[in-house]
Parts: structure tokens; sequence; C-alpha cells
């Protein structure tokens, strides 16, 4: 890491432009290497749309999504705490997981709790969004995040969301006051399972569709990555 740190500072030292994919990666580069800011452009990532699947979910069951890799940064340790709670209190949830990595605290639940019907790991799913607008609540509660694609991606869905109130770039363009956003410190697993009791007990409306879409087409991010080049 040490040696990646020295080499960033280095080759950043000759470029002539930058990209940040989000306001926050931008002042990262600007404090870890000797690029200027009038040198680095923020142009956040394309949302694109992928062949939809007619997916069926039980209609009895409470879902939730999580999609992330596997990894401490994702905050994998407390989103187990979670489970491990709701699972106590015999609440019919399902935890779908889409993405990769470490699962073994995963398995470990699994195997502890016989909860291979309330733990779902589809790995890497590129349809996976056909699945979640399908769910009733999205959680993605990361220790740091440079952008987060999914949460736009499923924002744009209108299904309630819990996500981490840290500098992201996701809450550069998700504001705290659209309607079913819960913005919650990303280790306090008391407020989380709060919101998400609230839901599951219908205290809290559920999917919402009018929400201001957001729009990061394919070809207009390609247009911003060309103006570059001239």
């Amino acid at each position: 890491i040490k040696v990646a740190h020295h080499l960033s500072k280095y080759i950043y030292r000759w470029a002539y432009k930058s990209i940040a994919i989000s306001n926050v990666v931008k002042e990262d580069l600007i404090k870890y290497t000797n690029i200027k800011s009038s040198q680095i452009n923020v142009i956040y990532n394309p949302i694109i749309p992928v062949d939809e699947l007619d997916i069926k979910l039980e209609e009895d069951i409470f879902h939730i999504a999580i999609v992330c890799r596997l990894t401490k940064q994702k905050n994998i340790d407390t989103i187990c705490d979670i489970i491990e709670e709701t699972i106590k209190n015999r609440l019919r949830i399902k935890y779908h997981f889409f993405g990769e990595g470490d699962s073994t605290i995963l398995h470990g639940l699994i195997l502890k709790y016989n909860a291979q019907d309330k733990i779902i790991l589809h790995g890497f799913n590129i349809s996976y969004l056909s699945y979640v607008k399908k769910m009733n609540l999205f959680i993605h509660i990361p220790l740091w995040e440079g952008l987060g694609n999914s949460v736009l991606e499923v924002y744009n869905s209108g299904i309630p969301m819990i996500l981490s109130d840290i500098k992201a770039g996701y809450s550069e363009l998700i504001s705290k006051d659209y309607k079913n956003i819960h913005y919650v410190n990303p280790t306090d697993k008391n407020a989380i399972i709060e919101i998400i009791f609230r839901y599951y007990s219908r205290v809290e409306e559920g999917n919402t569709y009018d929400r201001e879409k957001l729009n990061f087409d394919l070809n207009e991010t390609y247009k911003q990555y060309h103006s570059l080049a001239s």
C-alpha cells in the first residue's frame, strides 16, 4: 500500500487531466497526489439499463437487498449482526446478497441458524435490478465509498433505502429529504434494525415512484470523456 501511495503521487505529477467518479474521490486525489484541482474532472459513472427478467418473489416474505462486494469496506460485520438479530426475533425476512467476495461469515450464520432460506447468496448477477425492484427494502451501509453505482440504479426503482451517512458519490446526488430514504450511522445496528422493523410492520409506507430520477446516460458520459481528449 505504501508503494502504491508513493507511486501514485509520482504518476499523477505527469497527468494532463484526470477523471474522478465523484467529488469525494476528487478530494482524495487532491489530498493524496500532486495533481491540481483544476486538472480533475468529475464524471459520474453512467446508469446502464440491462434486460429485465420476470422475477417472482414470495409475497408473504419481507425481502431485503444488499448489493456490494463482500468486504470490510462494505461493513459486512454490521450487516451480519443485523441479520442475526432479526433471525433471533423470528422475523419473516429474507436477505438477498448480490456480489462476490469473502462469504465466510455469512455461511457461518447460515449453518448456525439453519438459515439457507433466509440468507440467499446470488453472487455476481448483472440482472440484479430485476430482483431488487420487487423487494421491500435496500440496504447499503459501507464505511467509506467512492460513488456507489448500485445505489443510483436502485434509487431510480423507487424502493425504500437505508444508506450510510458518509461522504460518498451517492450522497452528493440523493438528498436526505427524499421520501423513503434513510441516512444512518453505518455502525448503529439498533437504528438500522428499527427502520427495518418499521417497514416490516408496515408503519412506514413501502415503494414510492414519485422521486425525480437520476439520469446518467451512457452516450452523454462518453461525450464527457471524449471532450477531455480535445
